[in-house]
């Protein structure tokens, strides 16, 4: 018999009236979500991509910030990581640095108010954040992060490295009519949008190590663009 065909209250060993009350405001425990999720056969993941879908947007540096990560982009490198869910030691053993480099790097994040340090590192920013169009870092990296693109899809095409994964990509470019175009747009912008949302509900849910970092809507892997073209910390 499964879990669906029991009712609701004797499954999680509730009260019709707790039942009510999670429904209005009181705040729900992991392990009786996690029930309920499984009465419904769902997972925490549908959940939560749910959750996002009903507020989903893109969001953004402010001007300042851009302009402060445009000069020091290695700083946006780390942001992006810590943004990642991987915390300052783990940044500091996958780009060896010194424990003087990452006060530096949290110091700098602090001042800029994009994360606090009190008690606990948190973001204070709402991620993932696109770039500005037109905006500082759009102008000064987005054709050096497509070229890195380029790049990596010409080395794939001519096999030069072997890859963990399967690798998928577009090659051509397409001859549309105006309104196929605007539909071609629609439907690449929901499924950003449907990723995305996904995404964020992975990081969450998820040991940052076990994430595989794709690149756009190209999915090449576990290639980072944005940080070979930024650089490294």
């Amino acid at each position: 018999m499964g879990s669906q065909s029991i009712p609701p209250t004797i499954y999680l060993n509730i009260s019709l009236v707790t039942v009510r009350r999670f429904m209005s405001k009181e705040d729900i425990s992991l392990e009786r979500l996690l029930k309920i999720c499984n009465w419904l056969g769902i997972s925490l993941t549908d959940v939560s991509a749910a959750a996002d879908s009903q507020s989903f947007k893109a969001n953004h540096l402010t001007l300042e910030q851009e302009e402060y990560f445009a000069a020091f982009p290695k700083y946006f490198t780390y942001l992006r990581y810590l943004a990642r869910g991987y915390t300052p030691s783990q940044i500091e053993e996958i780009f060896c640095l010194s424990d003087a480099k990452t006060d530096k790097y949290l110091l700098e994040l602090e001042q800029l108010e994009i994360i606090s340090r009190n008690p606990n590192i948190k973001l204070i920013i709402p991620w993932p954040i696109q770039f500005r169009f037109p905006g500082p870092l759009q102008k000064k990296f987005f054709n050096k992060i497509q070229s890195y693109l380029v790049k990596r899809l010409s080395m794939i095409e001519l096999n030069q490295e072997n890859t963990a994964l399967p690798t998928f990509y577009f090659a051509d470019s397409l001859l549309l009519l105006p309104e196929s175009y605007r539909k071609y747009r629609e439907e690449i912008q929901k499924l950003y949008e449907k990723w995305t949302m996904i995404g964020r509900s992975e990081m969450r849910l998820s040991n940052p190590t076990e994430l595989i970092p794709a690149t756009s809507l190209l999915g090449i892997g576990a290639f980072d663009a944005i940080t070979e073209a930024m650089g490294k910390p």
